[in-house]
C-alpha cells in the first residue's frame, strides 16, 4: 500500500492532489512474507535433518540448522528492501534498457555479497573450528552466486506484480472516486436547475394571479363606488362579501390548487355581488355533479372566465343576462361549462352605477370570432403551464348567439405539488418518481 495522503476537496470545489508521501507493507503483507519464509525455513530444516542425502538421519536442532535459520531470517529481512527497491526503481520510472542494467547489475553485486556473507556465516556457525577459505574469484569462476541471484530475481518479480496491482486498484479507486464525485456534481446540478424552473414557474404563476385578481377588485371598487349615495345597506353587503373574497386569496395564495368545493365559495361570493349589481336582470343557474366537488382545480381559476362573462354585453333584449355553470366528470377530466345565453351583438348596458361598453363575437366589432380578452389568455396560459394540455380553456359562440367557455383539466382528487423539473402539477407519488 503506497502512504500517499488522499485527495481532498477545496472550499471552491476543485479536487487538490497530493504527492506520494512514502511506502509502506500492510501489517497483512508483512504477516504473508513473515509466514512464507518461516515455511521455508522449517521445510529445509527437516529436508536436511532426515533426507537420506545428507547422511544419517539427526537431530532437527543442530548448527547447520541454526545456519539454514538465520539465512532464511536474513531473507525475510531482505523481500521488504527489494519491494521498496522494485517500488523506487519501477517499469513506470525507468525505460527498459536502464531497468535491465539497473536490475542485472545491482542483482549479481547483491546476489554475490550475499553467497560471501553466506560462506562466512557457515564458517562461523558450522565449522569454525575448520573453516573453509573462498575467494571472489572462486565464486565468479564457479558461479556459485546463481542460487542467491535467481531468488532475487524471484522476490524482485513477486515486488512488481504487487507493485502494479497496488497501482492499479489505487486507480481504479481513484477513478470510482472521481465518478461518484461527477455523479454527485451533476446530481446538484440538476437539482439545483429543477428549483430554479420550480422557482420561475412559480413566478410565473404568481404573476399571472397578480394580473388576473385587479380586474375583479377594481370592477368591484368602481361598483361600491357608484351605489354609495343610491344604496348604503347594499354598499356594506358588497363590502362584505369582497372583503370575505380577499380574505380566502391571502389565505390560499401559495397553494397552486384547492378543492372544487372551495372554488365554488368563491364563486358564489361572485355571483352575489354581482346579483347586487344587477339585481333581477341576473340569473345563474348552476348544474354541479356531485362526485366532482373534491377534485383539485387551480385556486382562482374561474374568476377571469365568470368576469369576462358578466362584462360580455350580451344577453336579452331586455338586458337580462342567463349564465349557466355545468361541471361534471367525463372521460378522466373535470369539465367546466360556463354559458352566456343571449345575442351576440354591440351594444351598451348600464347595471345599477356600473356602464360597460363591449365588443361582443359576431357583432359588427368583430363578426366572425369570440371577443379577445387578455385575462382568459392569461388564465389559458396558466392552465397550460400547470397541465400541459394544448387547449385547457376554449370560447366558442354557438349560432343563437350564446358565448359557451370551456375549461378540461385532468380529474384529480389528490392533493398535488409543482414538480421541480417541469413545472407541472404531480402527485407526490410521481415526484418521488
Amino acid at each position: 500500500m503506497y502512504d500517499e495522503a488522499p485527495s481532498n476537496v477545496s472550499a471552491s470545489g476543485a479536487v487538490e492532489r497530493r504527492t506520494p508521501g512514502g511506502w509502506r507493507l500492510t501489517h497483512t503483507e508483512i504477516g504473508a512474507i513473515v509466514v512464507f519464509w518461516l515455511v521455508v525455513g522449517l521445510l529445509s530444516i527437516v529436508q536436511f535433518s532426515f533426507d537420506p542425502r545428507f547422511g544419517d538421519p539427526s537431530p532437527i536442532w543442530t548448527p547447520e540448522s541454526a545456519y539454514r535459520a538465520i539465512v532464511f531470517a536474513c531473507w525475510c529481512l531482505l523481500t521488504p528492501v527489494v519491494f521498496w527497491f522494485s517500488h523506487r526503481w519501477g517499469p513506470e520510472r525507468l525505460d527498459w534498457r536502464r531497468l535491465v542494467f539497473l536490475y542485472f547489475g545491482l542483482g549479481l553485486a547483491a546476489a554475490i555479497g550475499l553467497h560471501l556473507f553466506q560462506h562466512a556465516l557457515w564458517n562461523a556457525v558450522v565449522t569454525h573450528a575448520r573453516p573453509r577459505p573462498v575467494s571472489l574469484a572462486a565464486v565468479l569462476r564457479g558461479l556459485h552466486f546463481l542460487p542467491e541471484f535467481l531468488m532475487l530475481l524471484l522476490i524482485l518479480a513477486a515486488g512488481l506484480a504487487r507493485d502494479y496491482a497496488v497501482r492499479y486498484r489505487d486507480r481504479l479507486m481513484e477513478s470510482t472516486r472521481l465518478r461518484a464525485e461527477a455523479v454527485e456534481l451533476e446530481s446538484r446540478l440538476r437539482t439545483k436547475e429543477a428549483e430554479l424552473k420550480a422557482h420561475q414557474a412559480e413566478a410565473r404563476l404568481q404573476a399571472i394571479r397578480t394580473q388576473v385578481n385587479p380586474h375583479f377588485l377594481f370592477n368591484t371598487l368602481n361598483a361600491i363606488t357608484s351605489l354609495v349615495n343610491e344604496d348604503p345597506k347594499e354598499v356594506n353587503r358588497m363590502v362584505n362579501r369582497l372583503s370575505e373574497i380577499l380574505r380566502y386569496t391571502l389565505t390560499h395564495s401559495a397553494e397552486a390548487e384547492v378543492p372544487l368545493r372551495e372554488e365554488l365559495r368563491l364563486v358564489d361570493l361572485f355571483f352575489e355581488i354581482q346579483s347586487i349589481r344587477f339585481g333581477d336582470r341576473l340569473d345563474v343557474r348552476r348544474c354541479i355533479a356531485p362526485d366532482t366537488l373534491e377534485a383539485r382545480v387551480p385556486s382562482f381559476v374561474l374568476f377571469p372566465v365568470l368576469e369576462q362573462t358578466m362584462e360580455d354585453g350580451g344577453g336579452s333584449v331586455d338586458g337580462r343576462k342567463r349564465i349557466d355553470v355545468s361541471i361534471r366528470r367525463e372521460d378522466g377530466d373535470l369539465c367546466i361549462d360556463i354559458r352566456r345565453s343571449g345575442s351576440s351583438t354591440t351594444r351598451t348596458t348600464r347595471s345599477r352605477g356600473v356602464h360597460t361598453d363591449s365588443v361582443e363575437p359576431g357583432g359588427p366589432g368583430n363578426p366572425s370570432a369570440p371577443a379577445h380578452d387578455l385575462r382568459l389568455d392569461r388564465a389559458r396560459d396558466r392552465l397550460k403551464h400547470l397541465y400541459g394540455s394544448d387547449q385547457p380553456l376554449s370560447v366558442d359562440v354557438e349560432p343563437d348567439g350564446s358565448r359557451l367557455t370551456a375549461i378540461r383539466i385532468p380529474f384529480n382528487t389528490e392533493a398535488r405539488g409543482i414538480d421541480e423539473a417541469s413545472g407541472r402539477m404531480v402527485t407526490s407519488a410521481q415526484g418521488a418518481l
